[in-house]
Parts: C-alpha cells; sequence; structure tokens
C-alpha cells in the first residue's frame, strides 16, 4: 500500500430523473470528473429519499423515476476545488457536500509501506491475534470510517467475490460491522467507466464500509492489503451515535394487548376494574 495523504471527498446528491446535457445528471457529473482527469468517482442509488418535502421512494407513483443518486468523487483538495465551478454550472439546484479523508491505493500491485493514519492522533495498531480475543462488536464513540472501493467483478481466489471475501474476513476479526453498497457507475485507476453490461462481465462499481475504533481498523489493514490486488481506501473520523430500545417479542407484545383489551391484571390473568357490590 502507497502512503496515506490528505484529500477530500465531494459528495452531489441528484435524482435519476435530474438532466444535463441530454442525459443523467449523475451520468453527466462523473464524465465531467472523468474529463476534468479527477482520480475517482462512484455513482450509488438509494431506494428512498426526500428532498424540498417531497418523498421519492421506488413504488411512488406522484414522482416515478427519481429515486435518489449520490456521486462520490475523490480527490487532492486542490483538483476538487478546481472542479466545483463546472459543477456549479451542471447543476440547477442540490446539496453537495465536501469532507476531509485520508486516501491511499492498497493492493499487492501498490507496494509501499503500510502506514495509513489520521496523523498523530491516531494510536498505534493492534495485533489480529489480540482482535479474536475481544468478542464483543461495539463501536466506541470515537471511531473511523474506512471504505474501500473495489468491482462487482473483483474475485479473491478463484470464485468468491472480493467484497464477500472482505466481509467475512471483517467479521472473523471482529470488527463491529461492515455494509456493501453497489453502484450503476463509476471510474477508477484505471479511466475506464465501469458500468452494468449485458453480455459482458459486471464490473460496476461496489463499496465497503466499515466502522470501528482506530486501532482495529489499523489492525486490519494489513490483511486487506493481501487481499486486494489494487484499488482505493479512505478512512475519515466518525462520531458514532448509538440509539434504539429493547423491543419486546411479539408474543409478549400480543399478551399485553390482550391483557388492555380484556382488562385483565398483569399476571393474575384475572378482569380488574372497580368491584360491583
Amino acid at each position: 500500500m502507497e502512503l496515506a495523504r490528505d484529500g477530500v471527498l465531494l459528495r452531489v446528491f441528484a435524482g435519476e430523473a435530474d438532466r444535463e446535457g441530454g442525459q443523467s445528471l449523475y451520468r453527466a457529473v462523473i464524465q465531467a470528473a472523468l474529463n476534468a482527469g479527477l482520480a475517482g468517482a462512484t455513482a450509488l442509488r438509494g431506494p428512498l429519499s426526500y428532498g424540498s418535502r417531497q418523498l421519492n421512494f421506488e413504488f411512488n407513483v406522484d414522482a416515478p423515476g427519481n429515486l435518489p443518486m449520490v456521486v462520490e468523487i475523490i480527490d487532492s483538495a486542490d483538483k476538487i476545488e478546481a472542479f466545483l465551478p463546472q459543477l456549479d454550472s451542471m447543476i440547477g439546484s442540490g446539496l453537495v457536500t465536501l469532507e476531509m479523508v485520508r486516501m491511499a491505493r492498497l493492493g499487492r500491485q501498490t507496494g509501499g509501506a503500510l502506514e495509513f493514519s489520521l496523523g498523530n492522533e491516531a494510536p498505534s495498531a493492534t495485533s489480529p491475534g489480540r482482535l479474536k480475543e475481544e468478542a464483543q462488536m461495539e463501536v466506541p464513540h470515537e471511531a473511523v470510517l474506512l471504505r474501500i472501493f473495489t468491482g462487482n467483478d473483483d474475485r479473491h481466489g478463484v470464485e468468491e467475490p472480493l467484497y464477500l471475501a472482505i466481509v467475512m474476513k471483517a467479521r472473523e476479526m471482529h470488527l463491529a460491522g461492515a455494509t456493501v453498497l453497489k453502484g450503476p457507475l463509476g471510474f477508477g485507476h484505471s479511466r475506464q467507466l465501469h458500468k452494468g453490461r449485458l453480455l459482458a462481465t459486471d464490473d460496476r462499481p461496489v463499496i465497503i464500509e466499515i466502522c470501528d475504533a482506530v486501532e482495529k481498523i489499523n489492525a486490519f489493514l494489513p490483511v486487506l492489503d493481501g487481499m486486494m490486488e489494487s484499488g482505493l481506501v479512505t478512512i475519515e473520523k466518525a462520531r458514532v451515535i448509538q440509539y434504539g430500545r429493547e423491543r419486546t417479542s411479539y408474543l409478549e407484545r400480543l399478551k399485553q394487548s390482550m391483557r388492555e383489551q380484556f382488562h385483565l391484571g398483569p399476571t393474575t390473568g384475572k378482569r380488574s376494574g372497580p368491584v360491583r357490590p
């Protein structure tokens, strides 16, 4: 893996129905990023969104064909800044976000030192052997988000999809969780547009997101480096907010509903309420 460097993650939020120059806006943005020589771009499609109070989802008959699209572009700050005026001319109205990340190319073909941290604040890596003893998968409040950019047809070994192998290895090493996102269009180091093809391999972009403590992510990186041929990885600080509530089982909720309906006591099974003379 090459030495990590500072970068910027640019996200463009749009809809499938948004157009620019006779084509979908997300395709136009990715083509413009490719022509501008940016390092890489990926389009991701979502099943549900809302903006400007309009709810968009797959079965909404009032707004069909306008599912949310997010275009992610990663490069150095100066290249992203130079691209913003062109992006501004393409978008009528929309949300764009910028995030600072650390980025590097990782894999057996890249060589170089295994150094990937958020700077002086990052603690030293924990050995994989120690991680196997920690069976509890809990994300600390101060964590990092690791994002791995690969393709749908990338393989680990002969048959196993690379993204599946990465997720299973993360689970084996007791990382808190992993999410796989697939997109319809993207490009990377090869400068070739990756998309679904009817009569060829499906090389659409895939992103794996893993969030955990810095030391666990650092311990996972050398393992990841040995699994990949070459691919872009980014890492950024994350603040984890755990929320939710304990939910009773369906049977308990059914019993509670019956007790309320028939005015039964919580344990006796006898009717409760005022005693008649």
